[in-house]
């Protein structure tokens, strides 16, 4: 297992970098990879999306739980995430997205077991448990699992 995560910028960095990812399923251009695919593959490409929206949403409040932390002010300082899908074939647009689930997967992951819980304790100004946290990274992380699982199992890998 990692070393605990035993200070709260390096808990933070994890938010911020997960933020991003997310945030990054919601930029135009894989709106326009969604107008671009074929009709069968658009079904996937939208549910990943608006889990992407959802999961921006719970992070951004459980950052919002986290005394002094301001996640708009972080992400502008920090080196965003990148990914544009114009111009790249079906089956390239979800090499690509296995290629980002599994870099949130393993984000996720690290963020869930080596955050140490007595630094989310110490810094949590929510009014639920700050084991809330962990519960909703927790059920992130089942989402990203599954969403490996719709990419590689579905039928837009291999076709053009």
């Amino acid at each position: 297992m990692a070393d605990r995560i035993k200070d709260i910028k390096g808990i933070t960095k994890l938010l911020v970098s997960a933020y991003s990812i997310e945030t990054t399923m919601e930029k135009t251009s894989q709106w326009d990879a969604y107008t671009r695919i074929s009709n069968n593959c658009r079904e996937t490409l939208a549910a990943l999306s608006n889990d992407c929206v959802g999961h921006a949403r719970t992070l951004r409040e459980l950052a919002g739980n986290l005394k002094g932390f301001d996640i708009d002010a972080a992400v502008k300082t920090a080196r965003p995430f990148e990914l544009d899908m114009r111009g790249m074939r079906d089956t390239d647009i979800f090499e690509a997205l296995i290629t980002v689930e599994k870099k949130a997967l393993d984000l996720y992951t690290k963020l869930h077991d080596t955050a140490d819980s007595d630094v989310i304790r110490e810094n949590w100004s929510g009014t639920s448990s700050y084991m809330d946290f962990f519960v909703r990274i927790r059920s992130i992380i089942n989402d990203e699992e599954r969403h490996i699982k719709i990419v590689t199992d579905g039928a837009c890998i291999g076709e053009s």
